[in-house]
């Protein structure tokens, strides 16, 4: 993590820096305060930081907003979002279920494609995992600007 730091910090100009982890079976919330320590640590004031976790992987995104996604890269018409889709472990796998038959997921494939295909605001409010990314990266783009109200 520290040398990819250091990298974003001679590639871009003005960098915000989102640090973007499964958390598998660790808690996104004992997990993350760490590793922003150590990415803090890293870049001292030179860029602004934030760290999210998935919880439990970035497939959970799409599970709890499968039913926006009904008909697209292959996601059944009847594929259903789970009472509680960030208690799933194995979401790649739960996603690949929901998928037509003979149709398999392909995490360099799909994930980009369904990463713009999601409901922001219904996958937030299904995904506290998703709603701490949205709000870090609020903070991160709106960083010396007035926030919206």
């Amino acid at each position: 993590m520290e040398r990819a730091l250091r990298l974003a910090l001679v590639k871009v100009d003005d960098p915000a820096i989102l640090v973007l982890f499964d958390a598998d079976d660790d808690c996104p919330a004992t997990m993350g305060p760490g590793l922003l320590q150590m990415a803090e640590q890293v870049l001292g004031r030179q860029a602004p930081v934030a760290v999210v976790l998935a919880k439990a992987e970035y497939e959970t995104w799409f599970v709890a907003c499968l039913d926006q996604l009904h008909g697209k890269r292959g996601i059944r018409r009847d594929a259903r979002v789970p009472h509680d889709p960030e208690a799933i472990r194995g979401a790649k796998e739960y996603l690949e279920q929901q998928m037509t038959p003979g149709r398999f997921y392909s995490e360099t494939v799909d994930q980009p494609a369904l990463t713009q295909l999601i409901d922001v605001e219904r996958t937030r409010s299904r995904s506290p995992s998703f709603d701490k990314l949205w709000r870090e990266v609020e903070r991160l783009v709106l960083r010396g600007r007035p926030s919206p109200s």
